[in-house]
């Protein structure tokens, strides 16, 4: 069973079904709302759980009710919640425009942003892995990432929200996990074309330590591993909401991984993870278990 650490955000997620995301200075009417729990590194982490992972997770809460229930939904979910820490700081929210078929987003941290963590009081070489994304301090992942590389703990790294990051913490990374908009930030190349995918994954695979997966929704996925590119047609599905699809793919790398399966292995099983997760509403509500990832009956476009 895979062991996984996971440090990243908690937030209640507040949706809002729109026909269109509202452009600037324009006033529109929603058809429903909706509250749900989020935070990228608590979906990545509940996700892992349903996979079948042994979960811990480091983050903060406030000292609020929200705080209270996003910490209760992980101990539901089976997940260690011991290193969560409690701030003064209110907890994190996400407020979320949802189309059929996209979404915008705009988080306020609170106590996401507020909180340090002393990754030496764990043991790190009892994880297979660390999964980092961008809702938490910076300097927080640098030292988690610099620790677990000298301690030889493999470490997959979701530049969520996209930010540029510095080639010293890439080349540290096994695996780098990025949609379409954070290797355009962190890269300033074109992903417009298969052509222009590969010359932009080769540029990184010379800055980072590992593996490289591009995610593409319905253009399915693209990766460099071995310096070898390879590209996957996405599974066909009707999409309903993606918010967490990104987070159930990144979760199905880290578990599948974790087993011991191969890169292309991998990402066919994250890619099928992500696919479901985008047929129901709400990210925590939409990740697939284990069970249903291997039930379900999915084709792939050709």
């Amino acid at each position: 069973m895979a062991k996984i650490l996971v440090v990243g955000s908690l937030n209640t997620d507040y949706v809002i079904d729109v026909k269109k995301i509202v452009s600037p200075g324009e006033t529109i009417l929603g058809h429903s709302s909706e509250k749900h729990f989020g935070g990228k590194g608590a979906n990545q982490a509940v996700a892992l759980a349903r996979l079948g992972a042994r979960v811990t997770m480091v983050g903060a809460v406030g000292k609020d009710a929200e705080g209270e229930a996003l910490l209760k939904a992980l101990k539901e979910e089976g997940i260690d919640t011991s290193n969560i820490q409690s701030l003064s700081e209110p907890s994190g929210k996400a407020f979320i425009q949802r189309t059929k078929e996209d979404n915008a987003i705009v988080v306020a941290p609170g106590a996401n942003m507020a909180f340090d963590f002393d990754i030496e009081t764990l043991d790190l070489e009892a994880y297979d892995m660390v999964v980092l994304q961008n809702e938490i301090p910076f300097e927080l992942n640098e030292r988690i990432i610099d620790t677990a590389y000298k301690q030889g703990v493999k470490v997959l790294y979701n530049p969520a929200p996209a930010s540029q990051v510095g080639e010293e913490i890439l080349k540290k990374v096994n695996l780098l996990v990025l949609n379409e908009t954070e290797a355009r930030t962190l890269t300033n190349m074109s992903v417009a074309s298969k052509e222009s995918i590969n010359t932009m994954l080769s540029s990184l695979f010379k800055k980072t330590g590992g593996d490289i997966v591009l995610t593409r929704g319905s253009k399915g996925a693209s990766y460099i591993s071995n310096n070898t590119f390879r590209h996957e047609p996405a599974y066909k599905i009707k999409p309903l909401d993606t918010t967490g699809s990104g987070d159930a793919t990144v979760a199905g790398l880290a578990y599948s991984l974790g087993e011991g399966n191969t890169i292309k292995d991998s990402v066919d099983f994250a890619q099928k993870c992500g696919a479901l997760a985008a047929t129901i509403r709400g990210a925590q509500p939409s990740l697939p278990t284990r069970e249903k990832v291997f039930e379900t009956k999915l084709l792939k476009y050709s």
